[in-house]
């Protein structure tokens, strides 16, 4: 999953000033020989002063942490966010690639600490959280494997039961096996509850050599894609980066609309990775779910029929938040139920 020696986590919580930090100070501390940790929050809360006295009672400095959220950190790519407050669950933003969105949620010692009488009533809960993170972060790596069956969000999930299109699959590809959706645990901007949903591809001028995943391009590729997100120009559903092309669907913000938004995101790609695109690209209005499922079992499938990879899990340039149910690969045998 990673390209990088140590395993990459990110603790998320919503203001990065206790119990994200406690959590980082401490794999930092325990299990910095084989993990990277880094901290942050949907927003910045500043650290919080009895956070970094209860962890220095326990012998690790915090003391030079600052609060920050994801933008301010150096990278976007981790192997696991972990999520340690029920607010950063409802509310983590899209990662790129295969990152693992886990929960593992602690109680809020400032919020304990409210009418606390004394210092010392104030501090109990703090002291609590800490002892209780410590002994999450001592079951790292393995404890993260095993809540990805409980607790994880197999990331992300769209909104909208599945109708049936009528739309025949294409040649040779398993009929879509389309579960019930949930609604995207995510409060998403109003423009995006308002907006269609667009699919769009965009071509490399050069076919062939693989320009899109040279050189890293792919996970380039996708981060701009977050950050893109992140600066409110377009929601993100679902986009698949192929070897010389890619597939998105999205919601665009319309104060800027569809064509200004791709022309100005692949003029920063190819100023940026050296890209050379083919000029425009092509645009189709999603109308309904039925053509949101379709489509995006089409794009996903895409690796697939390429013969790039055996199922589509295993195409590791996706952001998706749209969960399908997964038909096994053209020609393979369908798995024996357990």
């Amino acid at each position: 999953m990673t390209t990088h020696p140590k395993l990459r986590i990110l603790f998320l919580c919503t203001g990065n000033s206790c119990r994200s930090q406690m959590a980082e100070g401490w794999t930092r501390a325990l299990k910095g020989d084989e993990i990277e940790a880094f901290s942050a929050g949907i927003e910045t809360h500043g650290l919080n002063p009895r956070a970094v006295q209860v962890m220095a009672e326990a012998g690790v400095n915090i003391s030079g942490h600052t609060s920050k959220t994801v933008a301010d950190l150096p990278t976007k790519n981790f192997d696991y966010v972990v999520t340690v407050c029920d607010r950063a669950r409802e509310s983590c933003p899209l990662f790129p690639g295969k990152t693992q969105v886990v929960h593992a949620g602690f109680d809020d010692p400032p919020r304990l600490a409210q009418d606390a009488k004394t210092e010392e009533e104030a501090l109990a809960p703090y002291r609590r959280v800490r002892d209780e993170i410590k002994a999450f972060v001592e079951t790292l790596p393995e404890g993260l494997k095993e809540r990805r069956g409980k607790d994880a969000l197999p990331y992300p999930i769209a909104a909208a039961p599945p109708t049936p299109s009528g739309r025949a699959n294409p040649p040779g590809e398993p009929e879509p096996l389309l579960p019930q959706r949930k609604k995207l645990p995510h409060e998403t901007p109003s423009w995006v509850k308002q907006g269609a949903r667009h699919f769009i591809t965009i071509n490399c001028k050069q076919r062939t050599g693989a320009p899109l995943l040279q050189e890293n391009n792919g996970n380039a590729l996708l981060e701009s894609a977050a950050f893109y997100e992140q600066l409110g120009h377009w929601y993100m559903w679902l986009m698949v980066i192929m070897p010389d092309h890619l597939h998105l669907v999205a919601t665009f913000n319309m104060d800027r609309g569809i064509p200004a938004t791709v022309r100005a995101w692949k003029s920063h790609q190819a100023k940026h990775l050296g890209i050379q695109w083919q000029s425009g690209f092509f645009e189709h209005r999603l109308r309904n779910n039925a053509e949101l499922d379709e489509k995006s079992h089409y794009i996903r499938w895409n690796p697939v029929r390429k013969g790039l990879v055996a199922s589509p899990d295993d195409w590791p340039f996706v952001l998706d938040r749209i969960v399908l149910g997964r038909a096994n690969p053209p020609g393979e045998p369908r798995k024996k139920e357990e």
